[in-house]
């Protein structure tokens, strides 16, 4: 019989155990797909317990498998509607925690593209409640993309510094 998304998606996550279930919060925070050194560094696991995890995961069809990173491989979730159901039942303070760690996460180990990086270092600091590292990471890309030649670019991440930097009642 058909069920609701919300419904699959909470079967699939009752059908992990724990170390999974915690690796598929992780990746659903991160947004991207995510590979078994940073989930080690996110989580404080092991790379094989991190590796593991995320397989038991792949194995129950909840996340799918991406291109191999050394000599891991890289994981999503199969739709982004069942990461963004899982992002949902996080409790908020678990959500801002991960946040923060994958903005510090990003910030030691940039992504591809630091303008790109940047701003999701600005997103996740964001959303971890941290004003002034987004904001911080807002400049940078703007910098970045300025010297790149990048001007619309340069001139969002300026913009958007600008307004973080507003008291809220300017905004």
């Amino acid at each position: 019989l058909p069920v609701s998304l919300p419904e699959l998606t909470a079967r699939k996550l009752g059908e992990l155990g724990p170390e999974a279930r915690d690796a598929a919060a992780w990746v659903a925070v991160h947004r991207r797909r995510l590979g078994a050194e940073a989930l080690a560094k996110l989580s404080g696991r092991s790379v094989d317990a991190a590796q593991a995890a995320l397989d038991e995961a792949y194995k129950r069809r909840l996340l799918a498998r991406d291109r191999i990173q050394g000599r891991h491989a890289l994981y999503r979730f199969l739709h982004d509607s069942m990461a963004e159901e899982v992002y949902r039942t996080l409790p908020a303070d678990e959500r801002a925690e991960r946040h923060r760690r994958v903005a510090t996460l990003l910030r030691l180990a940039p992504a591809e593209g630091a303008v790109a990086g940047a701003a999701e270092i600005a997103h996740h600091a964001l959303a971890g409640g941290e004003t002034a590292a987004a904001g911080t990471a807002l400049v940078e890309g703007a910098r970045q993309a300025a010297a790149l030649g990048l001007w619309q670019e340069a001139a969002n991440g300026y913009e958007r510094a600008i307004l973080l930097a507003q008291p809220a009642s300017g905004r």
